[in-house]
């Protein structure tokens, strides 16, 4: 359920940002991508079909959002206290996978 309803927030991006400004669309998205990205499991090991999932609907999450505001994602989680190495550091491999491969 969880990750369906994070595919419904990565297909409703696109028509949020066109409507708001960037700014204030991400003071509601991002605390929601940071604890995310925080906590998905790694590909590594054994992965349920549910943490793939949730895995899955994240990379979406992320992909669209970056596709509407660009590398000042990044900048926004280089620039905010509460967003861990980790995290920074998940976010930084979901777009070049993205990219990669497109398949965000």
């Amino acid at each position: 359920m969880v990750s369906l309803n994070l595919i419904l927030c990565a297909a409703l991006v696109p028509k949020l940002f066109p409507r708001k400004s960037h700014q204030s669309a991400l003071v509601h998205i991002l605390p929601v991508v940071w604890s995310l990205i925080g906590t998905t499991p790694s590909a590594a090991g054994g992965v349920a079909s549910s943490a793939a999932s949730l895995r899955s609907a994240t990379t979406r999450l992320v992909g669209a959002l970056y596709l509407e505001v660009g590398e000042s994602l990044l900048e926004v989680a280089n620039n905010t206290a509460s967003v861990s190495i980790r995290a920074r550091q998940n976010l930084q491999n979901i777009i070049a996978d993205c990219g990669n491969v497109n398949r965000c």
